[in-house]
């Protein structure tokens, strides 16, 4: 292969004297990967559209054998004369070298109808020495705006045709046969090489199968699948916390939106991707899902949604199939990007359980959709969480040289030149080396942190895969004239090693100025290598941007480091105080203690369950993200399970709020307990919990109904009595329905009644004969006489009863009867204040609130339990 130089020719139309009209084409737009064949993503740079091909890609043209130019516009994003390696095939001939022109990033050269397939579907494969700008993480090779074909001019005969001429001296030239050159070479070394043979002669599957010819799959069964926007793969942080989470994908399928790195993915049992994802309507996506799920539907889906596609696909599963979802929004495309608002809001009001990557998404998402979120950070895998702290002993005692460093012979001698000029006044030398590990999202904020590098004069190594940092804004050189070196990339255990030979790690991030077009990451999401560097380095790091990032955040909130502006004076500054050593260690030992709550040690299980549940398991990582002061967000509840009747889910909500004030009482006392309804919504809540269900018409409710809710409880004993404020035995009225029964006789125009004599005791006298113990939540719920229960147990309450839940009237219904204001007197006396109330019974005719009912919590467990910091939503 040979650098090809051209003769200057048209960039509108080349060979403008011998080209006719353009037959064909395909742009760098095309998102069809049966058409593209190892191509990335596309991508934008100075209004040019483009792809890059991977050091061997190919793109499958539908033309009909006839003799004609070819033009391939780079766009000049390598160079005007393309001066780099590369050949260029025609299904299985070699285009010589002296044959292809160029000029303005135009490269074209002439095929013969004798170099076609007679079927239809031609070949133009390119091989290109790949670029080295993103150090092995990419290959970048060719940069492809289109392809263009052109017919031969009219008026040519066909033996006075330069191509006819030119083609008769190589059409025999066959790679196959020769296996020449270095385009063979690139095939033979990448790895892994899947096909082995050359990629001409692979037959790939059908282009644009039209829809009503596709038939449903017989694909094998997945009760869980993970959708996700691109392949999953150590190419991408997203890529990566997903492998984190599932260590084994055999028996997991997954499904794309879009193949950005040419089905470079983990293995699954089943893998599925959208064919042009941003072109679909939402019918084509419910049709592709049904397709591949119509026989065996999943039964979990966790979706990590960026794509508008991601969303409809957790959205399709879920109405096609009722399969569980759980969305985990790790970089938000909505609310700083241009997803509509509703596909969004469906998403998330039919997922069974939404997970956000930062406290700062949960506050955004909560308020722009008005559902509960729960935080699952990055985590990081237990195999590299130390098992004791990382001492700066161990980065002091050794010198971290340039020479340490994978790096080619060219920039080791730049650096020897460099070095001893850009040290001086350095601080410590070698010793005050920071590393920057990860992607950097925006070109602005690399421009920034080569100014504060440079004018720091200190030295940051960079272990990066980031191409709008590198081959858009500058060369390896450059970025070392600023005192930024770039490094292979490292993975696993070698990047722990490097990690933990440095004593701090840089974080560029936005300014949150609204200009950047990197703003919501910048503002919502947790950079994935700030737990990753803490919790198996224990490294201190600094933030540079605006301290309201997610990034700068959570370095403050956890005291881990210092957030600073882009400025080399102060990044001085940050670096010799970090560099103490008592600074060091305090911050090694506080992330020592951190990190090892961000191990990915059972959270697969832990996802599946907390997905059954609704909510999470157990609260890991809600605990590390405790509220500080002055935080002020939205109180969302959970959704209560479907199985709730929905006039208990508001009762649901209520107790679930109890438990967020972080009581769990050992024993529930459910005074007019009826049916048990009650004390079951309740058992969702507090599974673990002793129930004592008491009511005086206890057996007249139906058995159907009483067993259908006391066998889905675990510890019970039931109580057939009224509770008041003596002992013995009273008449009492009871309605037809049995729910309205009271102590005291109100006149119920509503509801006929009869009266009946039940046994009497007192609440003190009750838990005396059962010897009930332990902290208790004690709900009454007694038609008006609520009262009467209080002061019959003023023993009880004042010793065991941290929270009470009391249906109170409004208005005075009986003249023995007290109202909701003497109520809220009588409990405060007793050392209760009222934190909570649900709305209760309302008039049906008129809809005025009659009764409603209050949770009132004891002082001590107030002042000791909450805090509060959020506003009741």
């Amino acid at each position: 292969m040979a650098s090809a130089r051209g003769s200057a020719v048209s960039a509108q139309q080349p060979h403008s004297k011998s080209l006719g009209n353009c037959i064909f084409e395909v742009t760098c737009q095309e998102q069809d990967d049966s058409r593209l064949i190892n191509f990335h993503q596309v991508e934008h740079h100075g209004g040019i559209t483009f792809r890059w091909s991977e050091p061997v890609s190919m793109i499958r043209l539908t033309v009909s054998p006839i003799d004609c130019y070819v033009a391939i516009d780079t766009s000049s994003l390598r160079g005007e004369t393309l001066n780099f390696l590369y050949q260029i095939h025609w299904n299985e001939y070699t285009i010589p070298n002296r044959l292809i022109e160029v000029s303005q990033g135009i490269l074209t050269f002439p095929v013969s109808a004798r170099m076609f397939q007679p079927a239809g579907e031609q070949r133009l494969t390119i091989s290109v020495k790949p670029l080295k700008a993103e150090n092995g993480r990419r290959l970048l090779g060719m940069p492809v705006s289109s392809v263009r074909i052109y017919r031969q001019s009219e008026g040519q005969q066909e033996g006075q045709s330069p191509i006819i001429h030119s083609m008769e001296k190589f059409a025999a030239e066959r790679i196959i046969k020769s296996g020449r050159g270095i385009g063979s070479k690139l095939l033979r070394k990448k790895q892994p090489m899947a096909p082995v043979v050359p990629i001409w002669q692979v037959r790939f599957p059908e282009m644009d199968t039209p829809k009503h010819e596709r038939e449903t799959g017989n694909y094998p069964t997945c009760e869980q699948v993970v959708v996700s926007a691109c392949e999953i793969n150590s190419r991408h942080g997203t890529g990566l916390l997903i492998q984190y989470l599932f260590d084994d994908f055999h028996q997991i399928g997954t499904v794309n939106s879009y193949h950005c790195y040419n089905g470079d993915r983990v293995t699954s049992k089943i893998h599925h991707c959208l064919p042009n994802y941003d072109k679909l309507t939402r019918s084509e996506i419910y049709d592709h899902l049904l397709e591949w799920f119509g026989q065996n539907p999943p039964r979990q889906a966790y979706v990590v949604p960026y794509f508008r596609s991601d969303f409809l696909m957790a959205i399709a599963l879920k109405d096609l199939f009722e399969t569980k979802v759980c969305l985990h929004v790790m970089d938000d495309n909505c609310l700083y990007g241009d997803i509509p608002h509703k596909t969004v809001q469906e998403a998330v009001e039919k997922s069974d359980l939404i997970f956000v990557i930062s406290p700062e998404m949960r506050q955004h998402y909560e308020q722009q959709f008005g559902q509960k979120a729960y935080l699952f950070p990055p985590i990081v895998p237990e195999s590299l969480i130390p098992q004791n702290v990382i001492d700066s002993d161990q980065w002091q005692n050794q010198v971290v040289s340039v020479k340490s460093q994978p790096a080619s012979r060219t920039l080791m001698a730049r650096l020897r030149r460099w070095m001893p000029q850009q040290l001086k006044g350095s601080l410590a030398n070698d010793q005050a080396r920071g590393i920057l590990v990860g992607n950097i999202w925006d070109n602005a904020w690399l421009e920034l942190l080569r100014k504060t590098i440079r004018d720091s004069g200190l030295q940051v190594d960079w272990y990066s895969n980031n191409p709008n940092a590198v081959w858009l804004q500058g060369s390896e050189k450059e970025l070392a004239d600023d005192g930024i070196f770039i490094h292979d990339s490292l993975w696993g255990q070698d990047l722990v090693s490097e990690l933990r030979r440095r004593p701090f790690a840089i974080m560029p991030s936005g300014l949150l100025t609204g200009e950047g077009s990197k703003e919501s990451i910048a503002r919502l999401s947790l950079p994935s290598r700030i737990p990753f560097v803490l919790a198996t380095a224990n490294l201190p790091v600094i933030t540079l941007g605006s301290p309201q990032t997610a990034a700068a955040r959570f370095v403050q909130r956890f005291k881990l480091g210092e957030n600073i502006d882009y400025d080399g004076q102060q990044l001085r500054a940050a670096v010799k105080k970090i560099m103490q050593p008592r600074r060091q260690q305090q911050i090694r030992q506080h992330a020592f203690e951190l990190g090892k709550r961000f191990s990915a040690a059972s959270v697969q299980g832990w996802l599946w369950d907390s997905l059954e549940r609704r909510k999470p398991a157990d609260d890991r990582f809600e605990e590390i993200f405790q509220g500080n002061k002055g935080d002020c967000s939205w109180f969302l509840n959970s959704d209560p399970p479907p199985e709730i009747h929905w006039s208990f889910r508001d009762t649901w909500k209520m107790l679930n709020r109890v438990r967020h004030q972080g009581l769990s009482p050992d024993v529930i006392i459910d005074v007019g307990s009826s049916s048990g309804n009650w004390s079951w919504t309740a058992s969702t809540i507090f599974p673990d919990s002793h129930y004592v269900l008491i009511d005086p018409m206890m057996s007249r409710y139906s058995l159907t109904e009483r067993e259908h809710y006391l066998r889905q409880i675990d510890r019970y004993e039931l109580v057939e009595a009224a509770l008041s404020d003596q002992n013995g035995e009273a008449e009492i009225l009871v309605s037809d329905d049995l729910y309205g029964t009271s102590l005291l006789k109100v006149d119920q125009k509503t509801r006929s009644t009869e009266v009946a004599k039940v046994p009497l005791m007192t609440l003190d006298q009750l838990v005396r004969d059962r010897n009930i113990q332990g902290r208790t939540l004690l709900k009454i719920d007694v038609q008006f006489a609520e009262h009467l229960v209080v002061q019959g147990g003023l023993n009880f309450i004042q010793n065991h009863v941290d929270v009470m839940i009391l249906e109170l009237t409004i208005q005075r219904e009986h003249p023995q009867a007290k109202t909701y204001r003497e109520m809220l007197d009588m409990i405060e006396k007793l050392g209760f204040t009222m934190v909570d109330e649900m709305e209760g019974w309302r008039n049906p005719v008129t809809g005025i609130l009659e009764q409603k009912d209050t949770v009132f919590v004891r002082n001590e467990c107030l002042s000791g339990t909450m805090t509060p910091q959020s506003k009741a939503a």
